[in-house]
């Protein structure tokens, strides 16, 4: 028998070589089975476009910090609004990048839910004018007048935007503020600001086109003139980061640690702005230096904290009612616009993410480990102490009228920007300083009545929104004035807002 099985095999060696082998195979694989192995990467697949506040997403750097946490991504352009939806919808898509009105207006709020947002924008999207077919066009005054006489002949000029996106949106807010209409133009309609902007410098036959960023920088650079931009209204369009309901109920973790990437990442070039413009730079070649630093000025980002109260407290529906109600006015009603007015309902279109809501817990840590050289808390340990208190800076300041301690709608929109601002710091070692001020030019006992009045109304209506935070007032009546402006300028009539040091 042992003959016949070294003649099948051959010499004893080589039978003792396969049982071995045999043996170390089998071993192997026992050992693969029973010991816990790396999971396998999450792959998140993400649709947005060209706008530059979506740089981080493209960027090489931040998919491999995802990599690190098994999570791997796909960012495509998706330029189509309402495809991108549908891609949510149907599920093919784990997350979209938009802006809140397209939420709106695509239903998207049947399908996902805001998990974050990005950014504000601030002069990142603009109406043009003075073309060189045009060169006369240079203030809405001059583009009012053109429409009326174009329009008397019969005529609509051309308006070049790329619709269902920010600059349509741009377009709708200046119907309500001027006399425009965008039914007095005819609509060159492209996909995104690339064509426009390529529509408007070759074709050159639109006397008015809307863009956003890089293109607005480069328009400026070439003489073109910015008559209205997001900087006047920079509350109102909103980049939001949407998940899909499929998404949220078999990827939240994944998407969670996504976001905590993503937010250090922020928090990091806010802290140090030139990493920002490096991102953008890079993200387009053809932008310098300059142009990349300008870019990120029209742009707000939102870092963590800042995302995670704007969600948690409600505010959404400030946005979305005055977005439903632009809408309407301009003929553009979403559907099933009613659902948006139901406050109880108002939860379900938007959801904070799991890493938002560790914002607490994070700053515990820092306060424990601010004295190590811990990677995972390094930048976000540095965002928390980016202000330094004991030098009392001020962040803000309010006008009055002379004899006036009434806060004007203006001054409070003022105020509900730095709330946003004070809240990011802790209250526990932050307290918020109010200061009234008087011109000169009444009697020294209505000054000091008035520097007191003022201080108070202001601090009152930050008391409102900043309950867990000390907030002091003081009146100073007109000694300490403004540098180089008359004791007696109206201009003096002000309340100043510091943060400061908590004893």
């Amino acid at each position: 028998q042992e003959s016949l099985v070294i003649k099948i095999f051959g010499s004893r060696s080589f039978v003792s070589f396969v049982v071995l082998f045999l043996a170390v195979f089998a071993t192997i694989i026992f050992i693969w089975l029973i010991f816990p192995k790396e999971p396998a990467p999450v792959s998140l697949r993400i649709l947005g476009d060209s706008f530059s506040g979506y740089s981080t997403f493209r960027d090489p750097d931040f998919k491999e910090a995802l990599k690190k946490s098994q999570i791997g991504l796909t960012y495509e352009d998706e330029l189509d609004q309402a495809k991108r939806a549908e891609e949510l919808k149907s599920g093919k898509a784990d997350l979209i990048l938009t802006t809140l009105d397209q939420f709106i207006r695509q239903s998207t709020y049947s399908s996902g839910k805001i998990v974050g947002l990005i950014d504000r924008s601030n002069g990142a999207d603009a109406v043009l004018l003075n073309t060189p077919k045009y060169p006369n066009l240079n203030s809405l005054e001059d583009l009012q007048q053109f429409i009326k006489i174009e329009n008397s002949q019969g005529r609509k000029p051309n308006i070049a935007l790329a619709q269902n996106t920010p600059s349509e949106f741009l377009a709708f807010m200046l119907t309500t503020k001027e006399h425009f209409k965008l039914s007095d133009f005819q609509i060159i309609n492209k996909k995104d600001a690339k064509e426009v902007w390529q529509y408007l410098t070759q074709l050159q036959d639109a006397p008015v086109a809307v863009l956003w960023e890089p293109y607005v920088t480069q328009a400026r650079k070439q003489g073109y003139t910015v008559v209205f931009s997001s900087k006047e209204k920079p509350r109102v369009i909103i980049d939001v980061i949407v998940a899909s309901n499929k998404s949220i109920d078999s990827k939240s973790d994944n998407i969670s640690k996504l976001l905590e990437i993503y937010y250090n990442r922020i928090h990091e070039r806010i802290f140090d702005p030139s990493l920002m413009d490096r991102q953008i730079s890079k993200d387009d070649k053809n932008l310098s230096s300059e142009d990349a630093k300008a870019i990120r000025e029209s742009i707000q980002f939102f870092t963590l904290p800042q995302s995670h109260h704007w969600l948690s407290k409600n505010k959404p529906e400030e946005k979305i009612k005055y977005i439903i109600s632009l809408l309407n006015l301009v003929g553009k009603p979403p559907q099933e616009s009613q659902k948006f007015f139901q406050p109880q309902e108002l939860q379900q279109f938007y959801q904070p993410a799991t890493a938002a809501k560790n914002v607490e817990k994070l700053h515990d840590s820092c306060k424990t480990t601010s004295g190590n050289n811990i990677d995972e808390f390094k930048e976000i340990c540095k965002f928390f102490r980016l202000l330094d208190v004991t030098k009392k800076p001020k962040i803000g300041e309010v006008k009055f009228d002379e004899r006036s301690g009434k806060l004007k709608d203006q001054s409070k929109q003022i105020l509900d920007e730095l709330v946003e601002v004070i809240e990011v710091y802790d209250p526990k070692t932050v307290a918020v300083k109010v200061t009234g001020h008087a011109s000169g030019s009444q009697g020294s006992s209505l000054n000091n009545k008035l520097s007191k009045e003022r201080a108070k109304v202001v601090g009152q209506y930050l008391k409102e929104q900043l309950e867990k935070y000390n907030i002091k007032d003081e009146g100073k009546s007109v000694w300490y004035p403004l540098g180089k402006v008359p004791p007696d300028d109206p201009l003096q009539s002000r309340a100043e807002i510091r943060l400061i040091p908590r004893q």
